[in-house]
């Protein structure tokens, strides 16, 4: 009795899990198109920026390390962003 009722709620539990997956991979995968675009274009700027206080005001005290590390931490979440989406996919 106390098993068939445990397998009764594992099986609810799959199926809320399943509808509430599927409802969060729905929405990432809409926003996914601008929120890649938008970091792409972050990171892209940055490493622009960086590259051109090395180039044209290499005496300035930019910090040029923290941009590139800026427009990294952008790409990275681009991939952790894809990422959490295959997962969640499975």
């Amino acid at each position: 009795m106390l098993q068939s009722s445990l397998q009764v709620a594992a099986g609810v539990v799959r199926i809320l899990w399943a509808g509430a997956r599927f409802a969060i991979v729905a929405l990432l995968v809409i926003v996914e198109p601008a929120l890649r675009f938008v970091l792409g274009c972050v990171a892209l700027l940055l490493t622009l920026m960086a590259a051109f206080y090395v180039v044209v005001r290499p005496a300035l005290h930019v910090p040029v390390g923290a941009m590139l590390g800026l427009a990294l931490g952008a790409v990275l979440l681009i991939g952790a962003y894809s990422a959490t989406i295959r997962i969640l996919r499975t």
